[in-house]
């Protein structure tokens, strides 16, 4: 979850380097997989703690 906004940072830091679109890119990318993989995880612990199962009657 850190290292799409170092990445993201770095990146805007040398905006005149031609590797700029690159790395900024990347680092957009490892932002928005943070963002999912952390929504699955809400989903996936929600699912855990408020779904019924058969084995409890």
């Amino acid at each position: 979850m850190a290292t799409g906004p170092v990445v993201l940072s770095s990146a805007f830091k040398n905006e005149d380097h031609p590797l700029f679109w690159v790395v900024a890119s990347i680092g957009g990318l490892l932002c928005l997989a943070a963002l999912y993989f952390g929504f699955q995880a809400i989903k996936l612990i929600v699912s855990f703690l408020f779904d019924s199962s058969d084995s409890t009657k």
